[in-house]
């Protein structure tokens, strides 16, 4: 018991509402992963981001992360364990990226959380650019459908780039909800803070 005490801090401490943030992780990065269809079209690399953002401490985050793509490939299927630790090892890029996003809390204003959502807009858009070059290049490198040549990489790229539109929609279109949800709740949980120190 000291010693999980010592891994979570008091201030940021595994709370109900974190938990349940986890669990949310879970469910939505499995349930949008089996119900997919092949076209990439998820919101895994919106839940990284937003899981990096919004959660501390992030090592829980992380493995919560980790954990349900996990659970979820054993439902998919696994393909090659190189193949799954650069999509994991991406994934985990993104969630500690995430980290740099503007810090907003409190009442919504239109400034400073226009700020944020374009930050969030360049954020999904660049995870998903790195999910494709990452993820195309390890296709590559395995070998067996493409030749291990330029022209090979590149023919590797080209035939990716329906998928990559998937995952660049998916990822602009489910960080904007999510992260337009976080904000709101942010700030409907500033109200009673606000209220108290008017009276």
């Amino acid at each position: 018991m000291n010693t999980l005490k010592k891994l979570i801090p008091q201030n940021r401490g595994l709370t109900v509402s974190y938990a349940l943030a986890l669990a949310l992780i879970v469910t939505v990065v499995v349930g949008g992963r089996v119900m997919a269809d092949s076209s990439n079209f998820t919101p895994v690399l919106a839940v990284a981001l937003l899981a990096g953002y919004a959660l501390r401490p992030g090592y829980f985050a992380a493995a919560a992360l980790v954990g349900a793509m996990v659970l979820s490939d054993l439902i998919l299927g696994f393909d090659s364990l190189a193949m799954r630790a650069t999509v994991y090892g991406t994934l985990l890029l993104c969630l500690a990226a995430a980290r740099w996003l503007p810090s907003v809390s409190g009442e919504i204003q239109i400034g400073r959380d226009s700020r944020l959502a374009g930050a969030v807009l360049g954020a999904s858009a660049g995870s998903a650019i790195l999910f494709y070059v990452t993820t195309n290049a390890m296709v590559w490198l395995e070998g067996s459908m493409y030749a291990l040549t330029f022209e090979g990489l590149m023919q590797c790229y080209i035939n990716a780039i329906p998928f990559f539109r998937s995952s660049l929609a998916s990822a602009v279109l489910y960080s904007a909800i999510g992260f337009a949800a976080y904000r709101v709740w942010s700030a409907f949980q500033a109200v009673p803070d606000a209220v108290a120190q008017r009276v």
